[in-house]
């Protein structure tokens, strides 16, 4: 009786044993879950981007279609035909990143008193005289004519303006609305002498084959550049950020600059496979007059001290020409956004 008691108490260690162990394990398994799920998760940056139709669309194209090489942002896009539609959106403050011609820029960063500031540029020179026919042989043959052009109150306007002052030209210019319109005109005869940006230029020429190219803006623009022995470089088109955004999404904005980067260089290596993006995004609508401007386009990615040089020279000069270009003065250093 004695043995069986004896027994009966082993046999009832053993369990509690078993029991404490088995609760054990449990609780380390509870702990180990939970701590799990306690880890924070990093959620993604939206970003609520504007770009236009033109060469800045097509540099941005993967941006446009939302494409990033990092699951930390999130790209909300909004594709603009009009320039001045986007610098609106801006002084509202409704944009975080987005595409404005240069001179607007400037102009925003003074409207908004330093809300939105110089990211990186996007297009270098772009603009050409077109002609339908064979008078225009030098920029002086310009003089008395009737010329049409686009971007009134943008680079478009002070840059051919400029070019002209400069060699004492003076001829009667229209500004229409939209680059399409005047791209159109020209295709109909009905225009003929028309300045025009890629990929418009290539989509003209294409066309009409009696339009052709008569002078290539940027070419014009080094001429008095090297006369003059001043350094600036036309530059046609920027993106602002939202300075506020920037401070609160470093890293975000740093990964715009790399997105923006690797769509440009996408874009430049292979003109066929960029064409088919650029239509399917609606950014233009012929996959293959976009293959065949890409590389007159001067598509770019330049940010940080570079683009401080480059853009702060071409602004001096608008400010020379006419200051109202660049919202009555130059802005000031911290108009140049610097990478953290």
């Amino acid at each position: 009786m004695k043995n069986t008691k004896k027994i009966l108490a082993l046999l009832m260690a053993v369990i509690m044993l078993f029991a404490v162990t088995a609760c054990s394990d449990d609780t380390a398994s509870v702990s180990s879950t939970s701590s799990t799920a306690s880890e924070p998760t990093k959620t993604a940056v939206t970003v609520k981007f504007a770009s236009l139709k033109g060469p800045t669309g097509i540099g941005a194209v993967n941006i446009v279609n939302g494409s990033s090489d990092s699951d930390s942002v999130i790209y909300e896009s909004q594709l603009f035909a009009d320039p001045t539609a986007v610098v609106a959106e801006c002084i509202k403050g409704n944009m975080d990143i987005a595409a404005v011609p240069t001179n607007a820029a400037a102009t925003i960063y003074k409207k908004t008193n330093g809300k939105y500031v110089a990211l990186c540029l996007n297009t270098l020179g772009t603009l050409y005289v077109m002609e339908n026919g064979n008078t225009v042989t030098d920029i002086k043959s310009l003089n008395g004519k009737k010329v049409y052009s686009t971007g009134q109150g943008a680079v478009p306007q002070y840059v051919f303006e400029y070019i002209l002052a400069k060699n004492g030209v003076n001829c009667k210019i229209e500004y229409l609305a939209e680059h399409a319109e005047l791209t159109s005109q020209m295709i109909a005869g009905k225009v003929k002498i028309g300045v025009l940006p890629q990929p418009f230029v290539t989509q003209t020429s294409l066309k009409n084959t009696d339009v052709r190219i008569a002078l290539d803006l940027t070419e014009e623009w080094d001429k008095i550049a090297a006369a003059e022995k001043n350094d600036s470089m036309l530059t046609m088109g920027c993106f602002v950020v939202k300075k506020e955004f920037a401070d609160k999404n470093p890293e975000a904005v740093k990964q715009f600059i790399a997105d923006f980067g690797e769509s440009v260089k996408k874009v430049t290596s292979d003109p066929v496979a960029a064409g088919d993006a650029v239509q399917q995004a609606g950014i233009m609508d012929s996959a293959a007059m976009v293959a065949k401007a890409i590389p007159n386009c001067n598509i770019t990615c330049i940010a940080g001290d570079e683009m401080k040089t480059i853009l702060s020279g071409f602004l001096k000069v608008l400010y020379e020409q006419e200051p109202t270009s660049v919202g009555g003065s130059l802005p000031d250093d911290a108009f140049y956004y610097a990478q953290k």
